[in-house]
């Protein structure tokens, strides 16, 4: 089964081995990955929902907004969080780049 993070190390291995890939094969492997990128957009989501909540806890036991803010970026799931969204980056930034290169390509056959 194919996974978002197999398929992002697919076409890393193959730029590190320097094996070509195609321009239709950039445009196939981005829509792929972006199909499966709703996965991690909802986990970032959850997480998101998750860090009010706890925030809006912290508010309700009558803790000023920036301290509330503070402790519920203080444990495990924050870093989970964080790792989510630069995870997230990364991929936008593999579409955005897969989509020039392919242009590249055709461009120069």
């Amino acid at each position: 089964m194919k996974t978002l993070d197999s398929l992002v190390n697919e076409i890393e291995r193959r730029v590190k081995e320097n094996i070509p890939v195609s321009p239709s094969n950039w445009i196939e492997v981005a829509l792929q990955v972006n199909a499966l990128k709703g996965d991690l957009d909802n986990q970032i989501a959850e997480y998101e929902g998750d860090l009010a909540s706890l925030e809006a806890k912290y508010i309700e036991e009558g803790k000023p907004q920036s301290t509330a803010k503070a402790l519920a970026k203080n444990n495990e799931g924050y870093k989970d969080y964080l790792k989510a969204k630069a995870k997230a980056k990364r991929v936008d930034e593999f579409l955005r780049l897969a989509k020039k290169r392919s242009m590249l390509n055709e461009y120069n056959l």
